[in-house]
């Protein structure tokens, strides 16, 4: 939050609360570098939450799965309630489409520059697989 109120204009500040802060500490910036301020701390904030949203996906991630029973038990449980991630090989297969769609499950996103293991097996349909993705429950 930016303020900029009658003190602020006397004392040629500009009070600025960053919303991400639990203790909502006021900085009081002078007027001349507030633009550069600003710029720094969305910087500062963006790479916050980037930070915080790349650990809780690593934490929330389960990279053992390999076959479909593992699969179907992962989504058909408690694990996926709070938001749970399988990272397995897939085969970008047609067939696929319906288990993903019976177990309420989608493709994430397929990671860039995830390596596939060789010979790797798509978890779904146990063929060949093309690439690593990133599964979740769709709510």
């Amino acid at each position: 939050m930016i303020e900029l109120g009658g003190r602020d204009i006397d004392q040629g500040v500009v009070t600025m609360t960053r919303r991400d802060d639990p203790e909502l500490a006021r900085d009081a910036i002078p007027r001349e570098g507030a633009a550069d301020a600003v710029a720094g701390m969305i910087g500062d904030i963006q790479l916050s939450y980037f930070e915080e949203a790349d650990k809780r996906l690593r934490e929330r991630t389960r990279d053992d799965i390999t076959t479909i029973d593992e699969f179907r038990e992962f989504f058909s449980g408690d694990d996926t309630e709070s938001g749970g991630f399988v990272l397995a090989p897939w085969s970008e297969g047609p067939e696929t489409i319906e288990t993903m769609g019976e177990l309420g499950v989608s493709v994430r996103v397929i990671p860039e520059g995830a390596e596939l293991p060789p010979d790797a097996r798509c978890v779904i349909s146990g063929g060949p697989a093309t690439v690593m993705a990133i599964f979740a429950k769709a709510y």
